[in-house]
């Protein structure tokens, strides 16, 4: 099932490395620090996400949801991953990129990387929801734990 519009526009008010660590602490809470560490460690040193990252930054050009969710399934440790942890080495990915992005185009300006934040945040959402829509477990899995989570931090920060 897809997500939510109303949810939808809540993440769509985070930034993508914001949203991105409340899928890590909810991760970590569920499975732990030590699988977060893993995993991170798996998106640091794979080839393929490597080989995958230097060209689309030699491009110049920005990851998708489907590409990076594509990415995680042809790479031998998520292949066989739950949804949310696919997602979370996705994330991972894309978050990487977005660091070495602004670094490779020297903006280091905290207004101008908001402003590039706010165009970028739809991929996460996207990945996440494309996540959400191919987990088997339906019944309160982990993604509707994640939409609680971010329904309740926004109005906790009064974003309504």
């Amino acid at each position: 099932m897809a997500m939510d519009a109303r949810i939808k526009e809540i993440m769509l008010m985070f930034t993508p490395e914001a949203l991105s660590t409340q899928f890590m602490e909810l991760y970590q809470y569920e499975y732990g620090e030590k699988k977060i560490i893993e995993i991170i460690h798996n998106v640091e040193n794979n080839e393929k996400i490597q080989q995958y990252l230097n060209n689309i930054l030699n491009n110049d050009l920005k990851p998708t949801a489907k590409e990076l969710e594509i990415l995680m399934n042809t790479v031998s440790y998520f292949m066989f991953s739950k949804e949310e942890t696919l997602c979370l080495g996705a994330l991972a990915t894309f978050v990487l990129w977005r660091n070495r992005w602004m670094i490779q185009n020297n903006i280091w300006d905290v207004l101008e990387q908001e402003e590039i934040d706010n165009t970028l945040i739809e991929i996460c959402v996207q990945l996440i929801d494309n996540c959400k829509v191919n987990k088997y477990n339906k019944l309160n899995n982990f993604f509707i734990r994640f939409e609680r989570k971010i329904v309740l931090l926004a109005r906790q920060e009064g974003i309504n």
